[in-house]
């Protein structure tokens, strides 16, 4: 038999690894955790107030401000559009709750989203845009090509809060530059931005 003391350092360090583990697990399961993805419209809706490009794809993000998960997706977006050069009409839509100031919005995402290059950053009051085109969860990403042809649906990062390399922006830039024969539809790893109806 162990002695006392011995026995409450085993007891604490098998307490502590049990607390590191189910910690880890935690952290794992949470990155590893899809978004809502509603289904997008195949067509540029009509009534749109953005206007979609003709001469461009016309590729559209979607953000929550305050989702710290979508910092990574703002980097892999300014990835993607220095690998597509001036070939995307790019937009990331911000929501704006209805009842809260204009500024509420206007967070450090919304700043890190306006020093992207030849990106238009826009306020979504009430979910208006993100309805109409069905997305749920921040950080999704649509691209509609020059007739408005949806092209691809999904997120442009690996999992919540990871950079580098993943399926998504792949699919984007191949698309974009006329090669593409990836999957149109990807995971998104995001906080909700609303629940649609």
């Amino acid at each position: 038999m162990l002695p006392a003391k011995r026995q409450i350092v085993v007891i604490l360090t098998a307490l502590w690894l049990t607390a590191v583990t189910v910690g880890m697990s935690l952290v794992v399961r949470h990155s590893n955790t899809v978004g809502a993805i509603g289904k997008s419209p195949s067509t540029w809706p009509l009534d749109c107030q953005i206007q979609q490009d003709a001469a461009r794809n016309t590729l559209l993000m979607f953000i929550h401000p305050l989702c710290p998960c979508t910092r990574a997706s703002l980097r892999e977006l300014a990835r993607t559009l220095a690998q597509t050069g001036d070939r995307l009409d790019a937009y990331i839509v911000v929501f704006q709750p209805v009842n809260k100031p204009n500024n509420w919005s206007h967070t450090d995402l919304w700043n890190a989203a306006t020093h992207i290059p030849g990106v238009k950053v826009i306020s979504d009051v009430d979910s208006v845009i993100a309805f109409q085109f069905r997305v749920q969860t921040s950080g999704h990403v649509l691209l509609y090509d020059t007739t408005g042809q949806l092209r691809f649906s999904g997120g442009i990062t690996a999992g919540r809060g990871h950079d580098g390399d993943n399926i998504g922006h792949s699919a984007i830039v191949s698309l974009v530059r006329g090669k593409g024969q990836y999957s149109n539809t990807c995971s998104v790893f995001g906080c909700p931005i609303v629940e649609l109806k």
